[in-house]
């Protein structure tokens, strides 16, 4: 049992980070064709984010204070270490 719940966590992780970089082009080619700002960008994942989160929460029962904060905490690391990473260079 624990074995097959590590397989499908293995497995809806890989689907879920496939999933962020699909959205990723995907935002990335809008926001190119129509010449978005970055800010702009931010605003419409940020607004997706919400939505969603908001039906989840609502969907499973889930107290909308408690699940915002485990949101904020997650994006706070994602964006940490993406801020960290080192950018190539050219040489």
């Amino acid at each position: 049992m624990a074995s097959r719940l590590c397989r499908d966590l293995a497995s809806e992780t890989r689907y879920a980070r496939q999933l962020a970089e699909a959205l990723m082009r995907a935002a990335s080619e809008e926001a190119r064709r129509h010449r978005l700002s970055d800010a702009c960008v931010i605003g419409a994942l940020t607004l997706l984010l919400g939505k969603v989160s908001g039906s989840v929460a609502r969907r499973r029962g889930f107290e909308l204070d408690q699940y915002a904060a485990f949101i904020v905490d997650h994006f706070t690391r994602i964006a940490t270490a993406e801020f960290a990473r080192r950018r190539p260079t050219l040489q």
